[in-house]
Protein backbone atom coordinates (compact mmCIF):
# COMPACT_ATOMS: atom_id res chain seq x y z
CA UNK A 1 0.00 0.00 0.00
CA UNK A 2 1.33 3.45 -0.91
CA UNK A 3 1.31 5.39 2.33
CA UNK A 4 3.75 8.01 3.59
CA UNK A 5 5.16 6.78 6.87
CA UNK A 6 4.65 3.11 6.03
CA UNK A 7 7.26 0.87 7.68
CA UNK A 8 6.96 -1.91 5.09
CA UNK A 9 10.47 -1.35 3.72
CA UNK A 10 12.11 -1.49 7.15
CA UNK A 11 10.30 -4.48 8.64
CA UNK A 12 13.49 -6.57 8.73
CA UNK A 13 15.32 -3.78 10.57
CA UNK A 14 12.49 -3.44 13.11
CA UNK A 15 12.32 -7.19 13.68
CA UNK A 16 16.08 -7.59 14.02
CA UNK A 17 16.33 -4.63 16.40
CA UNK A 18 13.54 -5.93 18.63
CA UNK A 19 14.99 -9.45 18.67
CA UNK A 20 18.53 -8.23 19.45
CA UNK A 21 17.37 -6.03 22.35
CA UNK A 22 14.42 -8.02 23.69
CA UNK A 23 14.92 -11.60 22.57
CA UNK A 24 12.57 -14.03 20.88
CA UNK A 25 9.36 -12.53 19.52
CA UNK A 26 7.46 -15.82 19.70
CA UNK A 27 4.72 -15.45 22.34
CA UNK A 28 5.85 -11.89 23.24
CA UNK A 29 3.33 -9.11 23.74
CA UNK A 30 3.95 -6.40 21.13
CA UNK A 31 2.22 -3.01 20.94
CA UNK A 32 1.95 -1.08 17.67
CA UNK A 33 0.50 2.18 18.91
CA UNK A 34 0.46 4.09 15.61
CA UNK A 35 -0.43 1.16 13.37
CA UNK A 36 -1.13 3.01 10.09
CA UNK A 37 -1.16 0.30 7.42
CA UNK A 38 -0.70 -2.33 10.16
CA UNK A 39 2.39 -3.74 8.43
CA UNK A 40 4.46 -3.82 11.63
CA UNK A 41 1.68 -5.41 13.67
CA UNK A 42 1.06 -7.93 10.88
CA UNK A 43 4.75 -8.89 10.80
CA UNK A 44 4.73 -9.56 14.54
CA UNK A 45 1.49 -11.52 14.26
CA UNK A 46 3.19 -13.79 11.70
CA UNK A 47 6.05 -14.22 14.17
CA UNK A 48 3.53 -15.57 16.70
CA UNK A 49 3.44 -12.55 19.00
CA UNK A 50 0.37 -11.34 20.83
CA UNK A 51 -0.31 -8.00 19.13
CA UNK A 52 -1.96 -4.91 20.54
CA UNK A 53 -2.50 -2.33 17.81
CA UNK A 54 -4.06 1.09 17.73
CA UNK A 55 -4.46 4.12 15.49
CA UNK A 56 -6.75 7.12 15.39
CA UNK A 57 -7.45 6.80 11.66
CA UNK A 58 -10.56 4.89 10.53
CA UNK A 59 -8.81 3.36 7.50
CA UNK A 60 -6.19 1.94 9.85
CA UNK A 61 -8.90 0.40 12.04
CA UNK A 62 -10.29 -1.48 9.03
CA UNK A 63 -6.80 -2.73 8.13
CA UNK A 64 -6.16 -3.80 11.72
CA UNK A 65 -9.39 -5.82 11.83
CA UNK A 66 -8.53 -7.47 8.51
CA UNK A 67 -4.83 -8.11 9.16
CA UNK A 68 -4.55 -8.49 12.94
CA UNK A 69 -7.88 -9.52 14.46
CA UNK A 70 -9.13 -11.96 11.84
CA UNK A 71 -7.56 -15.37 11.38
CA UNK A 72 -10.22 -16.66 9.02
CA UNK A 73 -13.08 -15.38 6.93
CA UNK A 74 -16.04 -14.28 9.07
CA UNK A 75 -19.10 -16.50 8.66
CA UNK A 76 -21.93 -14.42 7.26
CA UNK A 77 -24.91 -14.84 4.96
CA UNK A 78 -22.70 -13.42 2.23
CA UNK A 79 -19.26 -14.95 1.82
CA UNK A 80 -16.16 -12.91 1.13
CA UNK A 81 -15.61 -14.10 -2.46
CA UNK A 82 -19.28 -13.57 -3.38
CA UNK A 83 -19.17 -10.09 -1.89
CA UNK A 84 -16.01 -9.16 -3.81
CA UNK A 85 -17.57 -10.35 -7.08
CA UNK A 86 -20.75 -8.38 -6.46
CA UNK A 87 -18.82 -5.25 -5.44
CA UNK A 88 -16.69 -5.45 -8.57
CA UNK A 89 -19.85 -5.67 -10.70
CA UNK A 90 -21.43 -2.67 -8.96
CA UNK A 91 -22.37 0.28 -11.17
CA UNK A 92 -21.08 3.63 -9.94
CA UNK A 93 -23.17 6.43 -8.49
CA UNK A 94 -22.46 10.14 -8.09
CA UNK A 95 -21.92 10.42 -4.35
CA UNK A 96 -19.47 12.01 -1.92
CA UNK A 97 -16.22 10.77 -3.52
CA UNK A 98 -17.36 11.83 -6.98
CA UNK A 99 -18.55 15.27 -5.83
CA UNK A 100 -15.54 16.05 -3.66
CA UNK A 101 -12.56 14.32 -5.28
CA UNK A 102 -12.95 14.49 -9.07
CA UNK A 103 -12.53 17.32 -11.54
CA UNK A 104 -16.01 16.66 -12.97
CA UNK A 105 -17.67 16.52 -9.56
CA UNK A 106 -16.03 19.76 -8.43
CA UNK A 107 -16.81 21.77 -11.58
CA UNK A 108 -19.37 23.93 -9.73
CA UNK A 109 -17.10 24.32 -6.71
CA UNK A 110 -14.62 27.06 -5.94
CA UNK A 111 -11.93 24.38 -5.70
CA UNK A 112 -11.02 21.67 -8.18
CA UNK A 113 -9.79 18.30 -6.95
CA UNK A 114 -8.18 15.58 -9.03
CA UNK A 115 -7.77 12.55 -6.74
CA UNK A 116 -9.70 10.00 -8.82
CA UNK A 117 -11.17 9.45 -12.25
CA UNK A 118 -14.93 10.00 -12.31
CA UNK A 119 -15.55 6.29 -12.96
CA UNK A 120 -13.45 5.14 -9.99
CA UNK A 121 -14.90 7.75 -7.63
CA UNK A 122 -18.44 6.69 -8.58
CA UNK A 123 -17.51 3.06 -8.00
CA UNK A 124 -16.09 3.92 -4.56
CA UNK A 125 -19.35 5.71 -3.71
CA UNK A 126 -21.46 2.74 -4.83
CA UNK A 127 -19.31 0.21 -2.95
CA UNK A 128 -19.43 2.27 0.26
CA UNK A 129 -23.22 2.48 -0.02
CA UNK A 130 -23.54 -1.24 -0.70
CA UNK A 131 -21.32 -2.18 2.25
CA UNK A 132 -23.37 -0.04 4.63
CA UNK A 133 -26.60 -1.56 3.27
CA UNK A 134 -25.31 -5.16 3.62
CA UNK A 135 -24.31 -4.43 7.21
CA UNK A 136 -27.67 -2.79 7.95
CA UNK A 137 -29.65 -5.81 6.70
CA UNK A 138 -27.21 -8.26 8.35
CA UNK A 139 -25.92 -9.87 5.15
CA UNK A 140 -22.46 -9.17 6.61
CA UNK A 141 -21.31 -8.69 10.18
CA UNK A 142 -18.99 -5.98 11.49
CA UNK A 143 -15.82 -8.02 10.90
CA UNK A 144 -16.80 -8.80 7.29
CA UNK A 145 -17.67 -5.13 6.82
CA UNK A 146 -14.13 -4.15 7.84
CA UNK A 147 -12.53 -6.97 5.84
CA UNK A 148 -14.32 -5.77 2.71
CA UNK A 149 -13.55 -2.14 3.59
CA UNK A 150 -9.86 -3.07 3.85
CA UNK A 151 -10.09 -4.60 0.36
CA UNK A 152 -11.64 -1.35 -0.88
CA UNK A 153 -8.89 0.71 0.78
CA UNK A 154 -6.25 -1.43 -0.91
CA UNK A 155 -7.97 -0.99 -4.30
CA UNK A 156 -8.27 2.78 -3.81
CA UNK A 157 -4.53 3.15 -3.27
CA UNK A 158 -3.92 1.53 -6.66
CA UNK A 159 -6.05 4.07 -8.59
CA UNK A 160 -5.52 7.31 -6.69
CA UNK A 161 -3.77 10.27 -8.24
CA UNK A 162 -1.54 10.86 -5.19
CA UNK A 163 2.03 10.25 -4.13
CA UNK A 164 0.91 8.27 -1.09
CA UNK A 165 -0.74 10.89 1.06
CA UNK A 166 -4.25 12.17 0.51
CA UNK A 167 -3.37 15.68 1.68
CA UNK A 168 -2.75 16.62 -1.95
CA UNK A 169 -3.32 15.22 -5.42
CA UNK A 170 -0.74 15.16 -8.20
CA UNK A 171 -0.90 18.11 -10.57
CA UNK A 172 -0.29 15.84 -13.55
CA UNK A 173 -2.40 12.68 -13.92
CA UNK A 174 -0.58 9.53 -12.89
CA UNK A 175 -1.34 6.50 -15.08
CA UNK A 176 -2.89 4.82 -11.99
CA UNK A 177 -5.76 7.30 -12.12
CA UNK A 178 -7.16 5.95 -15.38
CA UNK A 179 -6.99 2.26 -14.44
CA UNK A 180 -10.41 0.82 -13.59
CA UNK A 181 -10.70 0.05 -9.89
CA UNK A 182 -11.00 -3.62 -9.06
CA UNK A 183 -11.14 -5.27 -5.64
CA UNK A 184 -8.87 -8.31 -5.48
CA UNK A 185 -9.39 -11.50 -3.54
CA UNK A 186 -6.50 -13.69 -4.64
CA UNK A 187 -3.90 -12.43 -2.16
CA UNK A 188 -3.80 -12.36 1.59
CA UNK A 189 -4.84 -9.22 3.42
CA UNK A 190 -4.50 -10.88 6.78
CA UNK A 191 -3.42 -14.23 8.06
CA UNK A 192 -5.93 -16.92 7.29
CA UNK A 193 -8.59 -15.01 5.35
CA UNK A 194 -8.25 -14.48 1.64
CA UNK A 195 -8.34 -10.89 0.57
CA UNK A 196 -6.17 -8.29 -1.09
Amino acid sequence: MRYIGSKTRILDFISETIESTYGAIDQAIIADLFAGTASVAEMFKHKNAQVISNDYLNFSYALQIAKIKLNSEPECRMGYQSAIEELNATQGIEGFFFKEYTIEGCKESEYSRNYFSSENAKKIDAICMKLREWKRIHDIDTDMFYLLTASLIDAITKVSNTSGTYGAFLKKDDERKIKPMHLMSDGELQSGATAN
